[in-house]
């Protein structure tokens, strides 16, 4: 199954959320409406929260993931992905940070 609970945290979804088949959501997860999940993606909320808003495509292959608490991040960090935004760069890697509403975001990694 590719939503997945994690330590018995399952992933949220709003109304008419898509996840692809082939993509992954697992644990500390809100998906907003209208949004969308595509192939390859992977939205990791293992050690802390990821928020998506609504009408958010996170497009194939893109990782979303967050950063544990430790000496170098206190408390960790969460992710937030404002409503209306297009991670829209294939292979793009999002960590702990934040997107407003209205972006198109990527970083392409090798």
């Amino acid at each position: 199954m590719n939503i997945r609970t994690y330590r018995n945290i399952a992933p949220v979804l709003g109304a008419r959320v898509y996840v692809d088949p082939a993509a992954t959501v697992i644990g500390r997860v809100r998906i907003g409406e209208d949004s969308s999940i595509w192939p390859a993606a992977v939205v990791r909320g293992d050690v802390h929260a990821i928020e998506i808003g609504a009408r958010t495509s996170i497009q194939d292959g893109s990782v979303l993931h967050v950063t544990h608490d430790g000496p170098y991040s206190p408390g960790g960090r969460s992710l937030f992905v404002g409503a209306d935004v297009i991670v829209l760069w294939l292979l793009a890697r999002l960590h702990r940070k934040k997107k407003h509403a209205r972006h198109d975001a990527g970083v392409q990694t090798p």
